[in-house]
């Protein structure tokens, strides 16, 4: 947006909110309306949200369906610390006070866990359609890795759903929008009978027109095909027992998002194509809308590489979960949370953004995860205690397959092969290499204790410790290998025998992967990994009066190590990385104002973060740089941040936070896509706006004794980052100013209702995540201008 220049944008923004607080400041005295108090689990029992020590971010079901929350990365809009991107294989990257993981993996986990009740969905392709018929989410920022045990250095997303009711009741929306969207969501709860209750609901959005648009061709990408459901059957009998039993699950046949590209740099320039062919698709100043892809047809037909599958999803995603808790009559809570869930994934991506087949991701797979969760608590006069313990299992398998048809490097290998004396026909080296597959089987173990104690040392003051022991262990068995035949020709005739001078003897379908020295095939990589921490958190909380909280807190958090699933020329690409580790030190104040009114908090913190886990590179002899996971040894983060919630008048009420961080590595050499070595110590961490504000106005006003009229205006606003450690023009992500907004009619009793909406309203252009894959640079635009109208019932 013109109206703001780079460096202005942040105080220009605090200055508009602080104007549009002060505005209604007059009103407040005589609204007579207090600002409601969220109640969350943050610490696996009930609590206010404000009388709790540690930064908690909470929102209500009606507030998440106001702002057209349907996504985790939906959050970003109402989360300042929170960022959310796209990995150059789809999958999401979630980063939370500068922490995250970038990596392209189905298999790998996110240092910010996200929750589905008392459930970890610890891989992010699972979190995926999850924002539906919620009763609030919660944000815990900082590591959490005491109460939640699965990789929690930078936080957790908490989504708690909606549970049947005593009565019967439901509801039904629908909508119509632009670019043939359709939506509707629903839900029905009924008693079957005294003690049982069942919900169901369902969310799904199907659009007929892609909302991007080829600069080559007249093509389109972005048709949307999604559903997703729950059931929650409750049981309440007599004697103390809740027992809930949830299922839910997910569908997504949507389009693939195509990248821009930005610059073409081929590894090889012996094998560069003819910049007619490229130039054409280099956007670097572009609109949302477009893009490019390699078209259906391209390169034609093929005897003996096969043919590209569509641009499309094809995942799915189910979850089980029974919770029981159990009141003893001593006041002793037993709880016990058994999960399964499962994630499947066969989707085909464009990762370069140009007409021709530099790369393209055909990503697979599926993880089956079952965990089982046991905690005991109770309280005493003073003390209050939770001990418990946990496991978990996951069994996975993933597969990568890249299709590298116009990648310089395959070209100059197919020449070669050309001019070598072999056994195979003229059209198998011609086509040779078009595909190559990274596969991995894996089985991953947690075990860990936990407990978490709160006393009262006063009754001002209250100490809370809590630890965790755990112990993770990982199996691995992968490799790379050939697809159909079409590997071995090159690998045979060119890699192994002339570069490598090992046997070729490669057989359709085998590991085409070398050992460390490039001196034999390794065949299949069998490795295991097996470690311990201990996480724990100390807290200390004054309550000055009923309307002031004080707090500090030091806590120590894990996310554990793991294996990459990537093409790996060397067995070296896949070792392990190791577990990271954060201690954060944070002091906060949580104020309500004004007779409740006005709430308000902050926080500071820092972070000491060690062995953060990142996709880096190493160089290779044949393809110049290749990628491997890595540590970098040492890291900080500093930070502040502030949220205020204003009842300004009667129906009106505003919301405003911000976040200021500075992240920096303080030890850690490597390499560029280039192979320059770097040191890349003082760099900032991928995808870590150093600001971030959100607010919002949310008005709802009589327009008689049965209408009334609720209008909504939201901002989003993230300054300026960068998709690598390393702040060059290649990976840099523009900062971003977005307004959404709605207005709803609403009937008697808001029985039925009826609005418009709009989101990026002033049609933005902007990114949310840049990559590099194979001869170019590309970056994930983010949505054009999107409206639409909706019409809802509810049924008592």
């Amino acid at each position: 947006m013109s109206w703001m220049n780079e460096r202005c944008r942040p105080s220009r923004l605090a200055l508009t909110l602080m104007l549009a607080l002060s505005a209604g400041g007059a009103a407040h005295a005589q609204s007579g309306e207090v600002l409601e108090e969220i109640i969350v689990t943050a610490e696996k029992r009930s609590g206010v949200a404000d009388r709790i020590g540690m930064s908690i971010a909470a929102f209500g079901g009606e507030a998440l369906e106001t702002m057209r929350v349907t996504d985790t990365k939906d959050l970003v809009q109402m989360v300042p610390g929170f960022t959310a991107a796209d990995s150059v294989a789809g999958t999401p990257i979630y980063t939370l006070r500068g922490i995250g993981f970038n990596t392209p993996n189905l298999s790998a986990t996110s240092p910010v866990g996200v929750y589905l009740n008392d459930t970890a969905l610890a891989y992010p392709f699972m979190t995926q359609q999850m924002a539906f018929d919620l009763a609030r989410v919660e944000v815990l920022k900082g590591p959490q890795g005491t109460l939640y045990g699965r990789n929690t250095t930078g936080g957790l997303i908490k989504y708690v759903t909606a549970n049947p009711g005593d009565s019967y009741e439901g509801a039904l929306t629908a909508g119509y929008g632009n670019y043939q969207s359709f939506t509707m969501q629903g839900h029905v709860s009924a008693p079957l009978s005294e003690t049982l209750g069942l919900r169901l609901a369902f969310t799904a959005e199907n659009s007929d027109k892609g909302w991007q648009k080829s600069v080559t061709r007249d093509e389109r990408l972005g048709e949307k095909d999604r559903l997703a459901g729950r059931a929650t059957l409750q049981w309440k009998p007599e004697g103390g027992l809740v027992a809930t039993l949830r299922s839910s699950f997910w569908r997504d046949r949507s389009d693939t998002q195509a990248p821009q590209a930005i610059y073409y740099l081929p590894e090889n320039p012996a094998g560069a194509l003819d910049a007619a062919l490229i130039t054409p698709s280099l956007l670097l100043d572009a609109k949302n809308s477009q893009a490019d892809w390699v078209p259906a047809d391209h390169p034609g037909s093929r005897s003996f590489s096969g043919q590209r599958p569509p641009y499309r999803m094809n995942a799915d995603f189910q979850g089980h979960a029974l919770d029981l808790e159990y009141a003893f009559d001593n006041g002793l809570l037993l709880n016990s949370s058994t999960a399964y869930n499962r994630v499947t994934r066969d989707d085909m991506i464009d990762a370069n953004g140009a007409p021709v087949e530099t790369l393209s991701y055909q990503p697979r797979g599926h993880v089956n995860s079952f965990s089982q969760e046991l905690r005991l608590s109770g309280e005493a006069e003073r003390l209050s205690w939770t001990l418990g313990s946990y496991y978990a299992h996951d069994d996975i398998f993933e597969g990568m397959t890249a299709w590298l048809d116009d990648f310089s490097t395959v070209g100059v290998l197919r020449a070669v092969g050309a001019t070598v004396p072999n056994a195979y026909l003229p059209g198998q080296i011609a086509e040779g290499l078009r595909v190559d597959e990274a596969v991995a089987d894996m089985k991953t173990d947690s075990y860990s204790l936990f407990g978490s104690g709160q006393y009262e040392l006063t009754e001002a003051l209250k100490l809370t410790l809590g630890a965790r022991y755990n112990v993770d262990r990982t199996a691995f068995d992968g490799c790379t290998r050939d697809v159909g035949n079409n590997t071995a020709p090159i690998w045979n005739t060119v890699v192994a025998g002339v570069l490598a001078g090992v046997p070729a003897n490669i057989q359709p379908g085998g590991c085409i992967t070398f050992n460390e020295t490039m001196t034999a095939l390794a065949d299949t990589v069998h490795d295991r990994l097996r470690e311990d921490n201990l996480s724990w958190r100390a807290g200390l909380d004054w309550t000055l009066s009923d309307d002031t909280l004080l707090y500090g807190t030091i806590s120590r958090g894990y996310k554990s190590g793991g294996f990459p699933v990537i093409a790996a020329n060397t067995s070296r690409q896949l070792l392990p990385v190791r577990q990271e580790e954060v201690t954060s030190y944070e002091m906060g104040t949580k104020l309500r104002l004004l007779d409740g009114v006005l709430r308000t908090n902050l926080a500071a913190y820092y972070s000491d973060y060690r062995d953060k886990q990142v996709f880096g590179v190493l160089t290779d002899p044949l393809f110049r740089t290749l990628e491997r996971v890595l540590n970098v040894p040492k890291s900080e983060i500093w930070g502040l941040e502030a949220d205020v919630s204003w009842r300004l008048a009667a129906g009106l009420t505003a919301r405003a936070a911000a976040s200021w961080m500075q992240t920096k590595v303080l030890d850690y050499e490597g390499f560029d896509q280039f192979g320059n070595a770097v040191d890349f110590r003082g760099s900032a961490f991928p995808y870590s706006p150093e600001w971030q504000v959100n607010a919002g106005l949310d008005h709802v006003t009589d327009l008689s004794a049965d209408l009334s009229l609720r209008s909504t205006l939201s901002l989003s606003y993230q300054s300026r980052s960068h998709g690598d450690f390393q702040d060059l023009p290649y990976y840099s992500v523009k900062s971003r100013a977005l307004i959404d907004g709605g207005l709803t009619l609403m009937g008697p009793g808001e029985r039925w209702t009826a609005g418009i909406w709009v989101r990026n309203l002033f049609n933005e252009e902007y990114w949310t995540s840049v990559n590099y894959g194979r001869d170019m640079f590309s970056r994930t635009a983010g949505m054009p201008r999107t409206y639409g109208v909706n019409l809802g019932w509810k049924f008592v």
